[in-house]
């Protein structure tokens, strides 16, 4: 409940700040700013290669929030214009690979037959 309120407070403070880089154009170089950091892929691999390390970028958390609700609104709006393509399973709700790959196999079944 206090959580809440506090978002409550803050809402219309974060809107403008997320509002003022959309309508512009500019991504404000604070959100830019990130760490990386090398982590070890598995435990009990050779630390002084290189190859068994991954690149994890932290990026603020402002930052990450503004990208989740660019995404949101992208999504919303290709779904309500109906643009993004009938089969497309990345970036949509309810929908998997595994119904892509079915859809091919289908596909090459039908295009067998005939």
């Amino acid at each position: 409940m206090a959580g809440e309120k506090v978002w409550l407070q803050l809402s219309p403070f974060i809107a403008r700040l997320f509002n003022a880089p959309l309508t512009t154009g500019c991504f404000p170089a604070k959100f830019k700013h990130t760490i990386i950091v090398p982590l070890l892929k598995n435990n009990g691999l050779d630390e002084d290669l290189l190859k068994n390390y991954r690149l994890v970028s932290n990026l603020p958390f402002l930052s990450k929030l503004m990208e989740k609700l660019v995404q949101i609104q992208l999504q919303c709006f290709q779904t309500a214009h109906s643009i993004m393509p009938i089969h497309q399973s990345a970036y949509r709700q309810n929908y998997s690979t595994e119904m892509v790959l079915l859809k091919v196999f289908s596909d090459l079944q039908m295009a067998k037959d005939r």
